[in-house]
């Protein structure tokens, strides 16, 4: 599942939000600073090529008050 946004500012506040969110549930339950060092976000912000809207997967402890759709195969370029 994926969070859907109309812009990308909207998608990048929300997947930092997450984030925090997320590693505030993870912190005290990982001893492993050199992790926390490396991991600066929740999930990569992507453009959809389907319909140019904004995407995130979604983030357990995050905010479920997003739009959420499925992941399609034909959201991004295969690489």
């Amino acid at each position: 599942m994926y969070n859907v946004f109309d812009t990308e500012e909207e998608a990048n506040t929300a997947q930092e939000s997450d984030f925090q969110t997320w590693k505030a549930y993870k912190m005290p339950t990982c001893n492993c600073p050199e992790y926390w060092d490396q991991t600066t976000s929740w999930g990569e912000v992507r453009q959809r090529l389907t319909d140019s809207k904004f995407v995130y997967p979604v983030c357990p402890q995050g905010s479920q008050e997003h739009t959420q759709e499925q992941y399609q195969n034909d959201w991004f370029n295969v690489i």
